[in-house]
């Protein structure tokens, strides 16, 4: 039998050709200029959280070291460093850190790594900011609604099984404690799933990974979620294409310059089924308990840290074109929704997307 995280990594494999073409050949072959480098590019690649990640690193060389070498000993210590987070962050472990916690008893706090209990605590901060939009909790509603494990129901969930599920969930019975890396869950049952904002902060760790190294200039990106650091191997700043979220086709959105800061998007085109006509996509309202109704099909989020990003293109997703436009611009996120209006897809962003679009 398949495992989900063996059906989830197939799933991004087969999507994988499209998304380098899109995201690495932009990072490295977008420009060109006659800047000779002392300096070689490394690129490593491999599968973590059930998708694919890709690092590009200007890399200087040591003597008596070759490319291959080097390239080595990263994809090494990389591995080894994600390993050590999916021992923290997933689910489908049954001895990971999450997953432990997900077992043990309301009422009694259980301590966690300093990791950890970060994660958890930026994840409700968002989750009030949104005003419930972003949970952690809401696993299962995913299960409930068949997203988990990729199989759709035969008929749409009721509301007396959908408020049953509600029950299970709520950010605000998930407690992280003050004087001590530690949480507690405040009912029997709440679970905690980190798909929404771990790829981010993992991001955020392989670039201090590489900072720790000595690496000013590289690119991480870990499932379509991306930080830049530097600049490329020409000198040049990071290029980067968001991809559209048009059905049926691998078209560029958009394509930028990241400056040392982190990208992250959500969107409804991969992740999806359609039950008599009505389409019903993987991102949950926690607050109504059912799959996003409204015409947002993309946020992409620019951030300092790619855990926010991530964190809060999810949550602006959920809270669709208006309600998610007013926060952003109130607290001066830059962010790109793309909307489906009629046949067509129309872009709208905030003032702070749209300045670095022009600088």
């Amino acid at each position: 039998m398949i495992s989900a995280a063996e059906r989830r990594t197939r799933f991004y494999l087969k999507k994988a050709p499209y998304f380098v073409l899109f995201t690495v050949l932009l990072f490295t072959g977008a420009c060109k200029n006659n800047r000779q480098s002392k300096y070689d590019l490394l690129k490593v690649n491999g599968l973590t959280m059930g998708t694919t990640y890709n690092i590009r690193a200007v890399w200087s060389i040591r003597p008596g070291s070759t490319i291959t070498s080097e390239s080595q000993e990263l994809r090494r210590a990389v591995s080894s460093r994600l390993e050590e987070l999916n021992q923290l962050f997933s689910t489908f472990l049954p001895d990971s850190e999450i997953s432990a916690f997900n077992r043990s008893p309301a009422g009694e706090w259980f301590p966690v790594s300093s990791l950890t209990w970060r994660l958890v605590r930026r994840a409700n901060e968002i989750s009030e900011l949104s005003a419930g939009a972003f949970d952690i909790t809401v696993a299962p509603l995913i299960n409930l609604w068949g997203f988990k494990d990729k199989i759709k129901p035969a008929v749409p969930p009721d509301r007396e099984a959908i408020r049953a599920a509600q029950a299970l969930t709520g950010y605000r019975q998930l407690e992280t404690a003050d004087d001590k890396t530690a949480l507690r869950k405040r009912i029997d049952g709440l679970t905690i799933e980190l798909a929404a904002i771990a790829k981010g902060l993992a991001v955020d760790e392989i670039a201090a990974l590489l900072s720790s190294l000595g690496c000013d200039n590289f690119l991480v990106e870990i499932g379509g979620e991306v930080l830049a650091r530097g600049r490329n191997e020409r000198g040049l700043f990071w290029k980067i294409g968001i991809l559209s979220p048009q059905q049926g086709a691998f078209n560029l959105q958009r394509t930028l310059n990241l400056k040392n800061s982190a990208l992250a998007s959500s969107g409804d085109y991969h992740n999806y089924y359609e039950i008599e006509g009505i389409r019903y996509s993987h991102t949950i309202d926690p607050r109504s308990g059912s799959p996003i109704n409204h015409g947002l099909a993309s946020v992409s989020v620019i951030a300092d840290s790619c855990m926010d990003a991530d964190a809060l293109a999810t949550a602006l997703h959920v809270l669709g074109p208006q309600a998610g436009m007013e926060l952003a611009v109130r607290h001066n996120w830059a962010v790109l929704f793309v909307t489906r209006e009629e046949r067509s897809l129309v872009e709208t962003m905030t003032p702070a997307f749209s300045s670095l679009l022009t600088e």
